[in-house]
Order: C-alpha cells, then structure tokens, then sequence
C-alpha cells in the first residue's frame, strides 16, 4: 500500500513539474510567439488625450510612417524586444520613447503617446 502511494506521488510531481515547465514558454509551445510584430497607437497633443495629431512622423527600427489625420499609426514586421521608437512633428518636441515589442500573437502591440508643442 504504501510503495502504491510513493509512485502516485512520484508521478503525480512529475506531472505538475512537466506542466509547469510548458505552461512557463506557453507562447512558443503553442506557436504563438514570433520575432517580429506590428506596432499600433495613436498620438496626442499633450494636456489630455482628446486631440489627436496628424502629420506625425514615427521612427522605429529603420522604419518609417506617418500618423493619419485621426493621428493614428502603424507598422509591421517590427523586431521583438525592447526598440526606441522617435516621433517628430514641426512645432513639437521630438520624442524618443522605449517600447517593448512582444512577439506573443495574444499581446496586443498597441503605443499610444503625447508630444508636446515646442516652448511648452
């Protein structure tokens, strides 16, 4: 009886240090992870976030977009890790931000900021 409940325990241990092992790179056992991704937000005239910015020039990895006339903005294939976005607009503050790119499919890659108008 008691040999019979030493290898329930033992592969019962097993099992919970066999899922957590998986459960802990989920993203990449589950194939969702990837080294690149698209990057998404909006940018904002700074005091709030109702006034949205177009026109602005956004800078990540060697790539290149302009946000559209609801001051939204999007880029793809973007490494995976953290990068340094830049945005610029005439009459604004240049801005470097950090952001971290996730290459997990269930993460949402989205970068919403404010710049600041030049003498503010």
């Amino acid at each position: 009886m008691r040999m019979q409940l030493y290898r329930v325990g033992v592969l019962l241990t097993t099992g919970v240090i066999l899922l957590m092992s998986v459960s802990c790179d989920m993203g990449k056992v589950l194939g969702t992870e990837t080294t690149t991704a698209d990057i998404s937000g909006v940018v904002y005239e700074s005091g709030g976030f109702s006034q949205r910015l177009p026109g602005v020039k956004i800078f990540l990895v060697g790539r290149e977009t302009i946000t559209a006339s609801d001051g939204s903005y999007s880029l793809e294939n973007i490494p995976v890790g953290q990068q340094e976005l830049t945005a610029t607009k005439n009459g604004y503050q240049t801005h470097t931000y950090t952001v971290k790119i996730s290459g997990d499919a269930n993460v949402n890659n989205w970068h919403s900021f404010q710049m600041r108008l030049l003498g503010k």
